[in-house]
């Protein structure tokens, strides 16, 4: 009886005290974590910062306690990659590298916080709460925190150019850093607002003041795009575009009737609409595409230092930014440290190296990718790499009841184009230095999770879900 008792009340061994009667008390408190956390991301990078290591490490106790969880092979591989990162920072602080090692573990860390956020996504999810709407609600809240930053700061006395002055660093923030920002916002708000216009989920009152509210945002956060002058996210948006369209097309063609051809037609007059602000700034945009070369120039100079046919001494590099500097100069330390890379924190590499005065004050390479090759290795990249993708398979949709046609064409057409801009955006930005991009993407994949493998567990310890899906 004494054995039974202490397998009971055992602190390690007490899987009774998460029975599905916790689980679905704590649905409330999970639910609020998760909007909180969707609404901080995009105001700053503290609070976004506190509430991911709130979510993630909350989530501990709950998979150390339920064999449902902790016999989760990617719960296990996410662990297994903190723990390679943190040995990799020991052997560089080891070594004498310099940097705060330690420190910048979660500049590469980020994806394997997302199954411990899914644990949450999974219990709030036991709120009745169809998964549709939580993920309308996060992007909702997105929004407006993204909305609230781009426009506090704005010179509203300006007419049109209300956002200039953000292309040189003020506004409230780094440039880049709001560029991604307003992009990010533009492919948010215009599919709520498409869903909003034709998704049949208002009547018409409402949908005409939400659409309103949503076509304004979208309006101003394209503008403070393109007023901020940033290449890198012009090209990502306009790929993002693409994709989102593609998406939705194709995810919308088994249906018919009515609601399809409205979807339809509201997203080609979206993209008329971007096409028309587009064309409108057409002089400005190809004078800034066309300044060091252009698109195509840049993607040319940009392989021909990977392959190595460009050094420093080239005359070529003169006529262009002077950031390309970065980029030979990540190359030659890849060159020297190829395997295993010079540790996490790679800032200092760039002062002792680049040879150039004025990037000495940078402490990234302006590309995501080679970032992690310089810090990492093709080792340590490829088993990050490794771990991504297994996110990415386990996030699958479970076999459930279908979610909301329109909602669910929608979100496909939203993650797809986020995604894309995201990618495009790291091969010109330190990507998992911006925490804007890697919260997010920590919350787009632990939603997916929420409702995949990780929901798959959740619903083993609480049983069938009562919710709608």
């Amino acid at each position: 009886m004494n054995s039974v008792g202490a397998r009971r009340t055992g602190p390690f061994t007490a899987s009774a005290a998460l029975d599905a009667r916790t689980i679905e008390r704590l649905a409330p408190a999970s639910l609020a974590l998760i909007l909180l956390y969707a609404g901080c991301l995009a105001v700053g990078n503290g609070p976004g910062n506190v509430l991911l290591a709130f979510l993630a490490l909350s989530a501990l106790p709950i998979v150390a306690l339920r064999p449902e969880l902790r016999s989760r092979p990617l719960l296990i591989f996410s662990l297994l990659i903190i723990l390679y990162l943190l040995a990799m920072a020991i052997r560089a602080e080891l070594q004498g590298a310099p940097g705060r090692h330690l420190r910048a573990i979660d500049n590469y860390a980020f994806f394997a916080f997302a199954p411990f956020v899914a644990v949450h996504v999974a219990i709030a999810l036991r709120y009745s709460l169809a998964f549709e709407r939580l993920c309308l609600l996060a992007i909702t809240i997105m929004v407006a925190g993204a909305s609230a930053r781009l426009f506090w700061n704005a010179d509203w006395g300006a007419g049109l150019s209300l956002f200039d002055r953000y292309q040189l660093g003020a506004g409230g923030g780094n440039r880049n850093y709001l560029s991604i920002e307003a992009g990010l916002t533009v492919l948010a708000s215009g599919s709520l607002l498409v869903l909003a216009v034709a998704g049949g989920r208002w009547r018409w009152p409402a949908r005409l003041i939400g659409g309103g509210i949503l076509a304004c945002v979208c309006a101003l956060a394209f503008l403070a795009l393109l007023e901020m002058k940033s290449r890198n996210n012009w090209v990502a948006l306009g790929a993002a575009g693409m994709v989102w369209l593609a998406t939705l097309v194709i995810g919308s063609a088994r249906r018919s009737g009515p609601r399809r051809s409205g979807l339809w037609a509201t997203s080609l007059a979206f993209i008329g609409l971007v096409i028309t602000g587009l064309v409108a700034f057409s002089s400005q945009i190809e004078t800034r595409i066309s300044d060091n070369g252009g698109l195509i120039g840049n993607i040319e100079m940009f392989v021909r230092i990977l392959m190595g046919t460009l050094d420093r001494s080239s005359v070529e590099l003169q006529a262009y930014d002077p950031r390309v500097y970065l980029f030979v100069t990540a190359r030659e330390l890849i060159a020297m440290k190829p395997w295993f890379g010079w540790g996490t924190d790679v800032g200092p590499l760039v002062a002792q190296h680049v040879g150039v005065k004025s990037l000495e004050v940078m402490i990234h390479f302006h590309n995501a990718y080679l970032e992690f090759l310089v810090g990492l290795g093709f080792a340590g990249t490829g088993l990050v790499t490794a771990h991504l993708a297994a996110v990415a398979f386990a996030s699958r949709p479970r076999t459930s009841l279908p979610l909301d046609p329109d909602a669910d064409a929608l979100l496909r057409a939203l993650l797809a184009a986020s995604l894309t801009y995201i990618g495009l955006v790291a091969l010109a930005e330190s990507a998992n230095r911006v925490e804007l991009v890697t919260q997010t993407l920590v919350l787009i994949f632990a939603l997916l999770l929420g409702r995949a493998g990780i929901g798959r567990a959740v619903d083993r310890i609480a049983g069938p879900a009562g919710r709608p899906q």
